[in-house]
């Protein structure tokens, strides 16, 4: 049993490729719907947003790089042209607040939930070779034993060829 610890993924600046693609898919589908079953503003008013979905998926599944960048595309998805106006009487900050909460936590989500996974991923790995290790560990005993077993029998052999000898002598 050998199993490779290094991915054959493709990657692209250190982000795995299906983890990009998997990213854009899902904020089309979900961006699609809303231009053409909802009201078009990306799920503004909608709480909790539906980009979650796409950032918690990639971060659960792929680690905290990834969930990172999915954290920025999906703020990039939800603001880049749908900036909403700032309304009459309310506060700058309360405006500032209202345009960062969701990519802020989509930030911290992407960094703790990817975090958890590289540690699964290290303990996986960890697994893994310890795996290994007493596999090579039971095939050095096994040959060994092997060895071992082959020896005594050529002791025997000569141990009763010198007896059998001895008697014919005497």
């Amino acid at each position: 049993m050998n199993h490779s610890l290094t991915n054959d993924q493709k990657h692209v600046l250190g982000i795995r490729l299906s983890a990009i693609v998997e990213m854009l898919l899902g904020l089309v589908v979900l961006t699609v719907l809303d231009a053409t079953l909802f009201d078009g503003n990306r799920y503004w008013a909608m709480n909790p947003h539906p980009f979650w979905i796409v950032v918690l998926f990639i971060a659960g599944k792929y680690g905290v790089g990834e969930g990172l960048l999915a954290a920025v595309v999906s703020a990039l998805f939800l603001l880049v042209g749908n900036m909403p106006e700032a309304q009459e009487g309310v506060a700058r900050f309360t405006y500032i607040y209202e345009l960062a909460i969701n990519p802020v936590l989509w930030l911290l989500a992407g960094l703790f939930i990817g975090g958890l996974r590289e540690i699964h991923i290290r303990e996986r790995d960890g697994l893994i070779r310890a795996l290994e290790d007493s596999q090579e560990r039971e095939e050095l005993i096994s040959d060994s034993y092997k060895f071992v077993k082959g020896r005594k029998e050529s002791l025997e052999i000569q141990v009763s060829g010198q007896l059998s000898s001895s008697i014919e002598a005497y």
